[in-house]
C-alpha cells in the first residue's frame, strides 16, 4: 500500500481551517473596531444635542446633523462600507422607556445609533455558516440634556405666577400684570 501524498490531504485540510479561522478572528476584530468607533459618532451627536437651544427639535436637528456629518463626509466615510456595515440613528432624545430608570430623576437623553453587521454574514470553509438573521446591536450616548429657551421662558413665567398667588407677597398686592414681567436670568434656568 502506497501513503504518498496522504501529508499533502492534512496540510490543506488543516491550512483551510487556519485560514477561516484566520478570517473569523479578522472578521470579529473589524466588526469590534466598527463599534468602537460608532461609539465616538454617538458621543459627538450627544454633545451636539446636549447644549441649549431654542426648542428641543433644534437640538435634535444638531444631533442628526453632527451625525451626518461624520458618518458621510469624515475619515469615518472611508471603512463605514453599506455592504458590511449599516449604521442608522435609532432615537436622539429621551430613551427612559427602552432604559430602565433608577430613580425618576435619572435623565436618559441622549443619541442611539443601530448597528447593523452585515461583515458577519459569512460562510466559512470548515466551520461552518453564520449567515442568517442579521446581527444587530445598539450604540448609546447619554449625555443629558440643557434646556431650551423656550422651556426656559415657560418656567420664568410659571415661577412668576406662582408668586403672584402666594399670599400676603409682594408681588401678590402689586399691580404687575403677567405680561409686563421680563424675566433675565444671568444663568438661564
Amino acid at each position: 500500500m502506497n501513503s504518498n501524498g496522504g501529508i499533502t490531504l492534512d496540510f490543506i485540510f488543516a491550512l483551510v481551517l487556519v485560514l477561516s479561522m484566520t478570517l473569523l478572528l479578522g472578521v470579529f476584530s473589524f466588526s469590534l473596531a466598527i463599534i468602537e468607533s460608532t461609539q465616538y459618532i454617538a458621543y459627538s451627536a450627544s454633545r451636539a444635542y446636549f447644549p441649549a437651544h431654542i426648542n428641543e427639535e433644534t437640538q435634535k436637528r444638531m444631533a442628526d446633523e453632527k451625525f451626518e456629518e461624520l458618518t458621510k463626509s469624515s475619515g469615518f466615510k472611508s471603512f463605514l462600507k453599506p455592504d458590511l456595515f449599516k449604521i442608522s440613528v435609532d432615537r436622539i432624545g429621551d430613551t427612559g422607556d427602552i432604559y430602565q430608570r433608577a430613580t425618576t430623576k435619572d435623565i436618559l437623553d441622549g443619541v442611539r445609533l443601530k448597528i447593523i453587521l452585515e461583515i458577519l454574514d459569512i460562510q466559512l470553509p470548515g466551520l461552518g455558516t453564520t449567515q442568517g438573521q442579521p446581527y444587530e446591536t445598539f450604540v448609546t450616548s447619554l449625555l443629558g440634556r440643557e434646556s431650551t429657551s423656550e422651556e426656559c421662558q415657560n418656567f420664568m413665567q410659571q415661577r412668576f405666577n406662582a408668586l403672584l398667588n402666594v399670599p400676603g407677597s409682594t408681588y401678590s398686592s402689586s399691580s404687575i400684570q403677567p405680561e409686563q414681567y421680563f424675566a433675565f436670568e444671568d444663568n438661564g434656568c
